[in-house]
């Protein structure tokens, strides 16, 4: 027998062993030879003797998950003003401290107003004179209408007497705005609680100088307290109006619950 011929026969005999295996491997996946017996479909009644004596059941059930999330936040009052003065002067006194509590139109603050007296008194020196020479323009321009009427005068000396007369009343309108201005300003040296509250920050020191619109003190309303916190952008799509939330204050070591009622957002 060649060589060629003995080749072929194995070939032949490896490709039925192949062939038989694979139908082999097939028919055990359908469970038609070999393994354990298959369980039909369906369900399977389970006597009540099948556990043991000492075993033990439990009930499962649905429930939310506790997934509780915090956040710092500060306790802030919404109604806060800056008592600050409108004029430049010394701070005389201070009359308040932090925590204190004042009433509304309670002296906060006294400013040092003896430049601003000052000025007052010139302003209304001013003003006196103004009026004398105002009431001397106006004798002349009725003087000159007697004499106009009469033609014992010119009509341009007429019309400069009333002119002057005008003008001196212009002069005093002037003047009272003026004094009028300082007198505000002059009460403005004195600083007044605008409304009932507590001292929460105290700025200045008596001897400072104040500058208008720079705050001496800091005023809260403290029924007006609210929390406020910062939440991040992926949890903030949870928070709704109404919503009730626990809020822990670890300086009184309590727990209160509080309703959202403002939202506001705002990018970092």
């Amino acid at each position: 027998m060649s060589d060629y011929t003995l080749q072929g026969k194995l070939k032949w005999a490896v490709g039925l062993v192949a062939v038989v295996g694979l139908l082999l491997l097939i028919l055990s996946a359908l469970g038609l030879i070999g393994g354990e017996a298959k369980v039909a479909p369906g369900n399977t009644v389970i006597n009540d003797n099948t556990l043991p004596a000492d075993a033990k059941t439990l009930l499962i059930t649905k429930q939310l998950a506790d997934n509780t999330q915090s956040w710092p936040g500060s306790v802030q009052s919404r109604t806060v003003t800056k008592i600050a003065p409108k004029i430049t002067a010394r701070i005389l006194t201070i009359a308040v401290h932090n925590g204190d509590k004042v009433k509304k139109g309670a002296v906060i603050a006294q400013l040092d107003q003896r430049q601003m007296q000052a000025s007052l008194n010139q302003a209304e020196a001013a003003l006196n004179s103004a009026k004398a020479t105002a009431a001397q323009a106006q004798r002349d321009a009725q003087r000159s209408q007697t004499l106009f009427a009469h033609e014992a005068t010119t009509r341009s000396n007429h019309e400069a007497a009333l002119t002057q007369a005008q003008i001196t009343q212009a002069a005093v309108k002037q003047a009272v705005d003026s004094v009028e201005q300082i007198r505000v300003g002059l009460g403005d040296t004195k600083l007044l609680a605008p409304f009932d509250g507590i001292i929460s920050e105290r700025l200045k020191e008596p001897g400072e100088m104040s500058m208008p619109g720079d705050p001496l003190v800091t005023l809260l309303k403290p029924e007006d307290l609210r929390v406020e916190a910062a939440i991040p952008s992926d949890c903030a799509k949870r928070i709704k109006l109404g919503l009730s939330l626990n809020v822990r204050i670890e300086a009184l070591a309590t727990t209160l619950t509080a309703k959202v009622d403002e939202i506001v957002p705002q990018v970092a």
